[in-house]
């Protein structure tokens, strides 16, 4: 165990050592009367220190929050919309910044707080004022994450050879689970069981790709490749998906009162 310290101490406090080191702290507090009274005073010290404040929300916060995820978003687009070749090249970074919108858009959805711990507290609703541009910002970012998801089904669902090296689809098809999962929320709390039904169907999928192949690198026997493109037929994913996608554009039907 390392020496007591003050760091010891602090860490003690914040319950952050583990536990054998925990108790052969506490058993040295009880034996030293001088330790134990440094420990007594750094307690009565950190116990002063107040909460920080969580300051309040004004009016305009969500419109402030989607206004600055609108304008990341519009970006977006305008690189997905350079082709293919530069979605497969969206490396890591870009990933983060999907996902980090993605986040933004279900805390919006369901106005996540922090429950206690051990405890299950039920979402409220979307205010009414808000709502509009809260369905806006999801139907453009399903959009664009039904397109990303359309042209990775597409490519396994056409590819017919032997073994094939699924790397670059391997790391893309991990930022597409987290955010599937993410979007599955936002429409479940928007009330979309038909778009939350369809997400849900894609994640096995994902998740296969996601995993790779069994030996964990990212080449795919044929028969897990033949596997993969048979999960896809059967649940009939590329024409779920693009039929969805057509009506969530502005080119296509519009979602009626209610929808997204």
């Amino acid at each position: 165990m390392r020496s007591v310290n003050e760091e010891t101490l602090v860490l003690l406090y914040y319950g952050e050592l583990d536990a054998a080191d925990a108790r052969a702290v506490r058993s040295l507090l009880a034996q030293d009367a001088e330790l134990g009274a440094q420990f007594a005073e750094l307690t009565a010290e950190l116990d002063a220190v107040p909460d920080p404040e969580v300051p309040e929300r004004d009016e305009l916060y969500g419109r402030r929050t989607w206004a600055r995820v609108d304008a990341a978003l519009d970006a977006q687009t305008q690189r997905h919309g350079a082709g293919f070749s530069n979605w497969r090249g969206f490396r890591f970074a870009g990933g983060l910044l999907v996902v980090s919108m993605v986040a933004l858009i279900a805390f919006q959805f369901g106005r996540v707080t922090s429950p206690p711990a051990h405890q299950f507290v039920a979402l409220p609703e979307i205010q009414r004022s808000d709502s509009n541009s809260q369905a806006r910002l999801l139907e453009a970012s399903l959009v664009t994450h039904f397109d990303n998801a359309d042209r990775l089904l597409t490519e396994i669902a056409n590819n017919q050879g032997g073994e094939v090296d699924i790397e670059s689809e391997k790391e893309w098809a991990k930022v597409l689970l987290v955010a599937n999962r993410l979007y599955r929320f936002a429409a479940e709390q928007a009330g979309q069981a038909r778009i939350a039904e369809l997400l849900a169907d894609m994640e096995p999928v994902l998740i296969e790709l996601a995993n790779g192949s069994a030996n964990g690198e990212g080449q795919l026997t044929p028969n897990e490749y033949r596997n993969l493109r048979q999960s896809i037929a059967e649940r009939g994913l590329v024409f779920k998906v693009r039929s969805t996608n057509i009506g969530l554009k502005p080119t296509g039907r519009q979602p009626t009162e209610g929808s997204l």
